[in-house]
């Protein structure tokens, strides 16, 4: 009897370590399940918000300041080369001005400016334009009138309006 009551206690005792070996267990992995839906919830807040590609999530506590630091490298432009560099020399004659293409005179820009003309008129002074589209151009020029096309136009919207009301 007294080895049947041993017997007893001992798996008791055994089945309560591992009752509590389970709720260790069990407690870990709710903490670990709670830690997890937290950053779920934080990773689909995220994807609602519109952020720049490379936004940082937590900000740095002591940022470096941008840039190449005072005193570190060298700060110079390219030296001309000295005279025994130099093998050839070329002078340049400018035919007009490197910016905008004017006439120079003595060094000097001179600019001239064409006429105001319109499309129509250009084309026609175009040396690049055939004489008979010109011509075609010409008459279908003189045939429009702007203020029957306006009038063509106003009518036709008008009856577009009536269309959808």
């Amino acid at each position: 009897m007294n080895e049947l009551l041993s017997t007893d206690a001992q798996d008791r005792e055994n089945l309560l370590g591992r009752i509590t070996e389970l709720e260790r267990q069990l407690a870990e992995a709710q903490a670990m399940i709670r830690e997890l839906k937290g950053q779920i919830e934080a990773l689909q807040r995220a994807g609602k918000r519109q952020a720049t590609p490379f936004a940082r999530r937590e900000r740095v506590e002591n940022p470096k300041k941008p840039g190449r630091k005072q005193g570190k490298g060298v700060f110079k432009s390219r030296e001309k080369p000295t005279v025994e560099e130099v093998n050839t020399t070329k002078k340049a004659k400018l035919s007009g001005c490197p910016s905008c293409g004017c006439d120079l005179v003595d060094g000097k820009i001179i600019k001239r400016y064409d006429k105001a003309a319109t499309p129509f008129r250009r084309v026609l002074a175009s040396d690049q334009v055939s004489l008979e589209i010109k011509a075609r151009l010409t008459n279908l020029y003189l045939h429009l009138n702007p203020v029957a096309l306006r009038n063509s136009i106003d009518q036709k919207v008008a009856l577009l309006w009536k269309l959808v009301q």
